[in-house]
């Protein structure tokens, strides 16, 4: 009983909520140099070990604990399951689409099914956040009363991050 419960253990993919991953286009992905690619972009720690999700052509590096790796043999980011999601309903429009948790976002920019900006980024208040949303739209040259904000994650209405938003964002969407 013990190794069929091991065995359905192993069968389950994990989602990995981490801040440090890295896109990469096909054409300068090299599977056998991947720890070297992340490490580019991400400090990779002694403790963790890179793996990666392919997303319509990119691959999304990051890293996982070693001890994950050797408990699960299927690890996706949510990065990437985020990535998804927004080219999945990504409009004509310029879109922003944030993932909220606790002390970091996810930020990914689409437009007409392409991805044109993704990053996460690490907040300690209503106020910091805001500004990062903020400068994302500033960045980009996006118009805060026509560019549309969809927002999902670990947050509500009621949250002090989406109250002050909704006094810079028009068009802002929760979806929870």
């Amino acid at each position: 009983m013990k190794n069929e419960e091991y065995k359905i253990m192993k069968d389950n993919t994990v989602v990995y909520f981490g801040k440090k991953y890295t896109l990469v286009p096909l054409a300068l992905h090299a599977k056998n140099k991947i720890d070297e690619i992340f490490a580019f972009n991400q400090p990779l720690g002694k403790d963790e070990t890179v793996q990666q999700d392919c997303i319509d052509g990119i691959f999304n590096l990051y890293s996982v604990p070693k001890t994950l790796k050797e408990h699960f043999s299927e690890i996706t980011h949510q990065a990437t399951i985020f990535i998804e999601h927004s080219l999945k309903n990504s409009d004509l429009e310029k879109q922003v689409f944030i993932d909220v948790y606790p002390d970091f976002f996810y930020a990914n920019i689409t437009q007409n099914g392409r991805l044109l900006f993704s990053n996460a980024f690490e907040y300690a208040n209503a106020e910091e956040f805001v500004y990062f949303v903020l400068n994302i739209f500033d960045k980009f040259g996006l118009n805060q009363l026509e560019n549309k904000l969809i927002i999902s994650g670990e947050t509500d209405k009621k949250d002090d991050k989406i109250r002050l938003l909704k006094d810079y964002i028009k068009f802002l969407v929760l979806n929870s």
